[in-house]
This record gives structure tokens, C-alpha cells and sequence, in this order.
């Protein structure tokens, strides 16, 4: 299946796992934002090491649909519970007319550069993933599109992942 790596999991994505027991123990230096986007996107973050470490909780939003987008950096997704079909285009500089669509689910990972595209459909109510992303600073950091997370918000999501790295 074209883009969903059933392979041993890269350094990358294993260090992350390993640190995040520890970083989920340091709450001073996660941020929290909810993106008003389709789906949307509970999003808790903080630097790490030459870029950014997310965990994405993202809620079903029938009434819109998501658009096909790309992100201009490398891009690490480790889906820990729910799931979500992703249509996924590679290597295009302009937004793809045709892309494979593949079913993403918990234990899940994949990969995304620079010029690869997606979309994303969630299959369950809620989904929960880890994310890293290097040599690039999404928007959501210097321009949320939505608002920030309330402290206690930031820290049940935290709390939520404490479950899958502890």
C-alpha cells in the first residue's frame, strides 16, 4: 500500500516514544490550540529537538469536509487510537487530481515530505495521534486559526496520552 508503512517504525518516531513519557511530565513547555478546520484539530505541542512534537486529537465534523492540503516539511504520524481514511497524493508542486486512498488505524504510521499531499476523513468520533514534524513551522504556531486551549484543556490531553506512553 502506497504511503502507510507496515515496516519497523524509523529512530525518529521510536525516540519520540521513548522521551514522551518524560515530556508529557514537563507541562510548562506544551501549548495548546484548537484548530476551527475540518476535522477539527485539539492540538497540544512543543519544540523538539529541530522541529515540533504534536498530539493531535481530532473530532469528526460532519458538516465539513476536509480539503486537500499539504505540508511543506517532513512529517512523522503515529496513529494511536481511533482512525481516519486519508486520500494522499506524493510528490506533486501543484494540489494532485488523483491520489490512493488508504484507511488509518490505531498502530498505524506514515510518512509525509515536503510535496506530498493529504486529506484526511475521520471513520471514528475521535482520533488521537503523534506527530512530529521537522524544517518546518506550521502555521498553526504563528497564526492559530481557531484559539488557544484553556490550561486544564492542554492537561487532560496530556493526561490522554500519558495512557499510551507510560
Amino acid at each position: 500500500m502506497a504511503g502507510l508503512e507496515q515496516r519497523v517504525k524509523p529512530q525518529i518516531l521510536r525516540d519520540a516514544e521513548a522521551e514522551l513519557p518524560t515530556l508529557l511530565q514537563e507541562r510548562v513547555v506544551w501549548y495548546g490550540a484548537k484548530l476551527h478546520s475540518s476535522p477539527r484539530v485539539h492540538r497540544v505541542y512543543r519544540p523538539w529537538r529541530n522541529g515540533f512534537l504534536f498530539l493531535h486529537e481530532l473530532h469528526e465534523d460532519p458538516e465539513h469536509i476536509s480539503t486537500l492540503h499539504r505540508h511543506f516539511g517532513n512529517m512523522w504520524v503515529v496513529m494511536e487510537d481511533g482512525g481516519y481514511d486519508m486520500h494522499l497524493a506524493r510528490e506533486s508542486q501543484e494540489k494532485p487530481t488523483a491520489y490512493v486512498r488508504q484507511r488509518i488505524k490505531a498502530g498505524d504510521w506514515y510518512f509525509m515530505g515536503p510535496n506530498d499531499w493529504h486529506r484526511i476523513l475521520p471513520t471514528t468520533r475521535e482520533t488521537q495521534s503523534l506527530v512530529i514534524v521537522q524544517d518546518w513551522i506550521p502555521p498553526a504556531i504563528t497564526n492559530v486559526r481557531g484559539e488557544w486551549m484553556r490550561i486544564r484543556e492542554v492537561d487532560r490531553q496530556l493526561d490522554m496520552f500519558k495512557g499510551y506512553y507510560s
